[in-house]
């Protein structure tokens, strides 16, 4: 009887020593991380604790190693720290993306970009699943199921991964979660955008009408555009004093832009948007006259742009009036966006590089402009006025003031 039981706890000592050689179906990569030979998959211990005295395990599977070092890695540091901080175990994706828009520091139409992207993630379920539990192939499936769907593009399903990756390092710093998932989702392949640009025949034909119509409202904000490069919000936001007509200067340091219904007013969004830039000759007569002819009917006020009734233009408005222009007089459409594209496509078949350009046009950074990477000269600007300046004279068959 003896010998039986010697030879049993023999055997038994000689499974435990094989598993460990490798020579069963698992074979040990490190510690809590296991291996299926013949799957090829990743096996994960988790400790969840004692129950009646006995450890309590559970396991999951990943597909790399990578992923399995992650898991586990999140597991220790949440049986670590889980109620030994202020932390909040039970807080679903929604609730901490709405904490995020609430305490940090964002611009008021950022907040409603997140909103709008929130709405989008809650209504498919994803908003409902807790942040601790959530794990990369949620985040990808969300994606995927977008991707299915084909209503969005790319760049704007990029944004929703983006605010994902950002409401999870907020989960970090708050240290609901050690690992933020969204980071190993990737990015979807977008397409350069290419803006719509009007051909110096098309320039030439639009300023004519413009000029025949006697709309002194359209040809400044069309001008503004068009031939000093600024974008709807910045022309809508425009304001008198902000424009030096001795040393021919447009101040840029206001946008106004449209949220929940409203146009608010702000500082442009990056430090190089807030800057000075020339004024043609042919901007600045039109303006004068402009101003004139609001002083005339007693509706000059602070705004550049303004209706009917002396209110600032809102930037929707403008585009709208453009539109019903063109379609009566039977022109390509273009977008108040597309006219500062016209200034940039017209600045560098003149001469001008894209580093001279991204300075006027206050980009961030020359890669929006060619992927350039210069220091300007602050003679720059000038520049890059009087290249316009002598290119719309060309088109116009006009002489520029001297």
């Amino acid at each position: 009887m003896k010998n039986k039981e010697k030879v049993k706890e023999q055997l038994k000592q000689a499974q435990t020593k094989e598993r460990k050689k490798g020579t069963g179906t698992r074979e040990t990569v490190k510690r809590n991380i296991s291996r299926n030979k013949k799957t090829g998959k990743y096996i994960v211990t988790l400790y969840l604790g004692a129950e009646l005295g006995k450890p309590k395990r559970s396991f999951q599977t990943c597909d790399t190693l990578k992923e399995a070092e992650a898991l586990l890695k999140k597991h220790e540091y949440e049986r670590a720290n889980l109620g030994k901080r202020s932390t909040n175990t039970q807080i679903t994706i929604e609730e901490c993306a709405k904490a995020y828009i609430a305490n940090k520091p964002l611009a008021p139409t950022t907040k409603e970009d997140y909103a709008n992207i929130l709405r989008r993630i809650v209504s498919r379920g994803l908003g409902r699943k807790k942040i601790i539990r959530t794990k990369k192939i949620d985040i990808q499936e969300y994606i995927d199921g977008l991707l299915r769907e084909g209503e969005l593009k790319a760049k704007t399903i990029n944004s929703d991964r983006t605010f994902l990756c950002s409401v999870f390092n907020y989960a970090k710093d708050c240290e609901y979660i050690s690992d933020n998932v969204v980071e190993r989702v990737k990015r979807l392949p977008v397409d350069e955008f290419e803006g719509t640009a009007y051909t110096e025949g098309q320039i030439k034909e639009l300023l004519t009408e413009i000029e025949n119509s006697g709309d002194l409202r359209l040809k400044a904000f069309v001008y503004l555009g068009m031939c000093e490069g600024m974008r709807r919000g910045e022309i809508s936001g425009l304001k008198w004093e902000n424009i030096d007509f001795e040393n021919r200067r447009i101040h840029i340091i206001e946008v106004r832009t449209p949220i929940k219904g409203q146009v608010i007013t702000k500082e442009p969004k990056t430090k190089k948007s807030r800057r000075t830039i020339a004024m043609t000759d042919i901007v600045r007569t039109c303006l004068i006259e402009y101003r004139q002819q609001q002083e005339e009917s007693g509706l000059l006020g602070e705004y550049v742009i303004i209706g009917e009734k002396g209110l600032p233009l809102r930037p929707n408005q403008m585009n709208n009036k453009l539109t019903r222009f063109l379609e009566k007089h039977d022109l390509k459409h273009i977008r108040i966006h597309d006219l500062r594209h016209t200034f940039c496509t017209l600045g560098i078949d003149s001469g001008l590089d894209f580093a001279h350009m991204a300075k006027f046009l206050g980009h961030s950074n020359s890669r929006i402009t060619e992927q350039i990477y210069t220091h300007l000269k602050d003679d720059s600007i000038d520049r890059v006025g009087a290249v316009m300046q002598n290119a719309l004279s060309e088109i116009m068959n006009v002489r520029a003031e001297n």
